[in-house]
């Protein structure tokens, strides 16, 4: 997934399902290089982090004790010509939530980019109440 990723040269992108720091996030931010071997088509990415209100799997009492989700996350090259004016992101239920970085595109055109993770199990109505 990380060489897929890096072979885009995509200046913005949006992750779900994000694990935070060692193990994942870190990879992709890093400016010492990757761990694993992967060739780096663009500069590590900026990473603007919306953590989840509760632990995942702590919720879910998922069978593997060290499985781990913290949030989503919106990745910026620091190479794009375009710059980040602000970060926020809002919580949608306990596990889930939708965030969004607002950049100043040439002139005076912005743009919003938002990254939302939504729960798609119909019949499960409780994870979406707030």
């Amino acid at each position: 997934m990380k060489q897929s990723l890096y072979d885009l040269e995509a200046e913005i992108v949006g992750l779900q399902e994000v694990v935070f720091g060692p193990g994942q996030l870190d990879e992709l931010t890093s400016k010492n290089g990757p761990r694993h071997k992967v060739d780096r088509g663009c500069d590590s990415y900026e990473a603007y982090e919306a953590p989840c209100q509760m632990e995942i799997f702590t919720f879910n009492n998922h069978p593997d004790k060290n499985a781990k989700i913290d949030g989503n996350a919106i990745l910026v090259s620091p190479s794009s010509p375009h710059k980040v004016l602000s970060h926020s992101y809002l919580a949608i239920g306990g596990t889930r939530n939708c965030q969004c970085v607002k950049v100043q595109l040439s002139g005076e055109r912005l743009l919003y980019f938002v990254n939302c993770h939504l729960h798609h199990v119909a019949e499960e109505e409780e994870i979406r109440e707030h």
